[in-house]
């Protein structure tokens, strides 16, 4: 990702959006389902340091070989996009999309509950990103196209930029 453009477009987006990606849907402490949490990957949390991770609260250890997690309200402010000061997952980095695999081949979904129009010409850049960075990811390790499919995203839609 190339996060400082994403601090940048997430702080633009904020007037319209109100930081949407970070409310998890008003359900922090008591809904586990993907749709309003953040997957952390595996790697993330070897990586992550512990001032971190003390800012989210994770749901469920074992959601198909990644953890899904909710920021605690009273210990993380995303508002300010400081990946030094709150945890930047990829999850976080990719929202509104999330990458699904239609017919052996990489699309990206996106969350229809997401208040930015799906046309903007920052958001078609910001899915671009996403795209290289997932199928990348994918390229470096092929089991996780398979687990991505696994997960049931009913909110989240094909999205297509021409």
């Amino acid at each position: 990702m190339i996060k400082g453009w994403l601090i940048t477009w997430c702080q633009k987006q904020a007037e319209t959006c109100k930081y949407w990606c970070c409310n998890q849907s008003n359900v922090w402490e008591i809904d586990d389902c993907p749709e309003n949490s953040i997957l952390l990957y595996p790697w993330e949390v070897e990586h992550t340091s512990k001032s971190l991770l003390d800012c989210i609260s994770i749901k469920n250890e074992n959601f198909f070989w990644g953890k899904l997690w909710y920021c605690k309200k009273e210990k993380f402010d995303q508002s300010k996009c400081d990946e030094k000061l709150n945890l930047k997952s990829l999850d976080c980095q990719s929202y509104p999309f999330f990458p699904r695999i239609v017919n052996w081949m990489l699309k990206l979904a996106i969350d229809s509950r997401c208040p930015l129009h799906i046309n903007t010409n920052d958001l078609k850049f910001h899915h671009d990103i996403v795209y290289k960075n997932r199928s990348q990811l994918i390229k470096n390790d092929k089991s996780i196209a398979e687990r991505i499919s696994s997960i049931s995203l009913p909110t989240y839609h094909i999205v297509e930029y021409i």
